[in-house]
C-alpha cells in the first residue's frame, strides 16, 4: 500500500463531500473512504512510514523504524526517509529500489 496515495484519495472525497453540503452522502463513497482509513490504520499499526505530507519539516524518530523492505533505521530522522518506500533519502532523489545489505549497512541500518 502507498500511504501517500491513500491520504491524497481521503483528502479528496472528504474535499468533495464538504463542498456538495448535502445531507446525503453516497453510500459507496463512505464505505470507500472507510476502507481507505482501515487500510492506513493497519499500514501504520504493522509499522509502515506516514504519508510524506504528515512529515513536512518534522525531525521526529519512528519507533519502529523499518522499511517496506524489512530493514530497520534506527534514529534516522523521518524528514530524512523517503516517503515512497522508507529508506534513507535526505536528498529526496530516491529510486524505490532495495538497497543491498552492504549498503544497510554502509548507511547505518540493521538487517
Amino acid at each position: 500500500m502507498d500511504p501517500n496515495t491513500n491520504l491524497e484519495q481521503q483528502r479528496a472525497m472528504v474535499e468533495i463531500t464538504l463542498r456538495n453540503k448535502e445531507d446525503y452522502v453516497d453510500p459507496g463513497d463512505a464505505l470507500e473512504l472507510i476502507q481507505l482509513m482501515a487500510d492506513l490504520d493497519e499500514w501504520l499499526t504493522k509499522g509502515g512510514f506516514f504519508p510524506q505530507e504528515w512529515l513536512k519539516e518534522r525531525k521526529y524518530v519512528l519507533l519502529n523504524p523499518v522499511d517496506k523492505y524489512g530493514k530497520g533505521w534506527p534514529g534516522l530522522p523521518i524528514s530524512e526517509r523517503c516517503g515512497g518506500c522508507g529508506q534513507p533519502d535526505n536528498l529526496g532523489e530516491c529510486s524505490h529500489g532495495q538497497l543491498t545489505d552492504e549498503q544497510v549497512l554502509e548507511l547505518g541500518g540493521v538487517l
